[in-house]
């Protein structure tokens, strides 16, 4: 079985020079190997997240009929390419063969029309399975819960929503001998250290902010894997790859202060020693931050990463965040600079209700509150969000794509060179990580096109 990640849509081209840089390998077809040969089945991962011109010449590889079956990984930003890969595909070798999954099958109507057999919705792992025993002849498509298909008369037939899987029973993701090496990890993390992997501790958020799509996937539901799980991956990822940094791609890292002790007390007791970076909400920890972050930073957390999106209590409200965040995060990063952990906040502009006095405000407020790294970038209109599906357009921001770009490189201006922000960037990096630097070369080529992005004056938010 051949499995494909595909890279980003060229026509959404600020968030393909994003992703490019951050060179972070995915993760969900690699648990979907796993899960797949421990029953046997040989499988190939193409990951092409990173190469443009990737969906170009996979086609080949493929219509060369070396796999039964071939499975594409979707997103709404790289659903395109996929489509455009799955339609040069040799029909009547393929006819019947294609799946498609991942937050792009929300487009599965697209999909499908493109010449994706089935589509599989949420989680895959136990999909995978049952549509294995399916193509055997051993149950019925139609009692698989949660896939799409075209039935033998033409017609669209739904399933049924899909059936959370049960993460303790799902082994470790596949990794080959060569990854995780020179050429992987987040090269705009300043702390990034190699063999680079990711590990996913838990999956889902309860949250339903304005611009993100997560609930689609995960229904809002949040299911953390057991502490002594996550552990026993670490250790094996240290023992067997020689892993030295771990990234947790969590939407919020260890919801509980009583998972995060745990985990910490597992790191102590098992003596391992890799480095790692979390994403936590503002109000994370919000009584024991303190004491938290310290005990994290203690078994080997470099970086927190918190996804403030604004400063002004009005925009928050608008997009269902608690406008008391600000000082959550205002207090977090406080906390994090004092231990010496790298604080990275990430803000959008464009959001419902953004003014140019409301963007003024969230300005200053970092410029005070001074975290070691901080990203403005432009709101993308993400399908399946509540902006970009069902939110009163008049409610929408009125700056205009042009504005809200000036807008997030004067505030990088003002927060790297007028406020030291990059002072403190050179810094870590010099006394804390000089291996860094070796990213430099391919570092410098994406801010160019991305600064030259930003100073486009086409709409780069939208890509429905």
């Amino acid at each position: 079985m051949g499995l494909v990640y595909s890279p980003i849509t060229r026509g959404v081209p600020l968030l393909s020079a994003i992703e490019r840089a951050q060179q972070r390998p995915g993760l969900g077809l690699r648990y979907l190997k796993a899960v797949l040969e421990e029953r046997g089945v040989e499988v190939d991962i193409h990951d092409n997240l990173y190469n443009p011109a990737a969906s170009l010449k996979v086609h080949e590889a493929l219509n060369a009929g070396r796999y039964d079956l071939v499975g594409f990984h979707s997103t709404s930003a790289s659903r395109k390419t996929a489509c455009e890969t799955i339609s040069r595909l040799d029909a009547d070798w393929y006819r019947g063969r294609v799946l498609a999954g991942g937050p792009g099958a929300l487009h599965a109507g697209e999909l499908l029309e493109a010449g994706v057999d089935v589509v599989v919705h949420g989680e895959g792992e136990t999909a995978m399975v049952e549509l294995l025993r399916a193509y055997s002849g051993d149950m019925p498509f139609s009692s698989i819960k949660g896939l799409s298909y075209i039935d033998g008369e033409g017609n669209r037939v739904d399933t049924g929503e899909p059936e959370p899987v049960d993460l303790t029973q799902l082994p470790f993701p596949s990794w080959e001998r060569t990854e995780g090496g020179p050429t992987s990890g987040d090269m705009l993390n300043i702390t990034l250290k190699r063999p680079f992997f990711v590990v996913m501790g838990s999956r889902g958020c309860p949250f339903r902010c304005g611009f993100c799509a997560s609930h689609q996937l995960w229904r809002r539901r949040y299911r953390p894997r057991p502490v002594e799980n996550v552990l026993d991956e670490v250790e094996w990822l240290i023992s067997t790859h020689g892993a030295r940094y771990v990234h947790f791609l969590d939407d919020i890292f260890g919801m509980s202060p009583g998972w995060a002790d745990a985990f910490c007390d597992g790191m102590e007791r098992r003596r391992l020693k890799v480095e790692f970076a979390v994403v936590l909400h503002p109000m994370s920890f919000k009584n024991e931050r303190r004491r938290i972050l310290g005990r994290l930073r203690d078994v080997g957390c470099r970086l927190v990463s918190l996804g403030a999106q604004s400063a002004d209590p009005g925009v928050l409200r608008a997009i269902r965040r608690s406008p008391r965040e600000p000082e959550g995060f205002r207090e977090a990063v406080a906390v994090a600079n004092e231990l010496g952990i790298v604080s990275v906040l990430t803000f959008i502009f464009g959001l419902p209700g953004d003014t140019d006095d409301s963007i003024r405000r969230t300005v200053d407020f970092v410029n005070e509150v001074k975290p070691t790294v901080v990203d403005f970038h432009p709101l993308l209109y993400l399908p399946g969000s509540e902006i970009a599906e069902s939110m009163d357009p008049s409610k929408f921001c009125r700056l205009t794509t042009e504005e809200i770009n000036r807008w997030c490189m004067r505030a990088s201006f003002e927060y790297y060179v007028l406020h030291g922000g990059g002072l403190r960037v050179l810094s870590y990096l010099v006394f804390r990580n000089p291996g860094w630097f070796v990213n430099l070369v391919p570092i410098g080529s994406y801010l160019a096109e991305y600064l030259g992005l930003m100073s486009d004056r086409r709409d780069t938010r939208r890509f429905l």
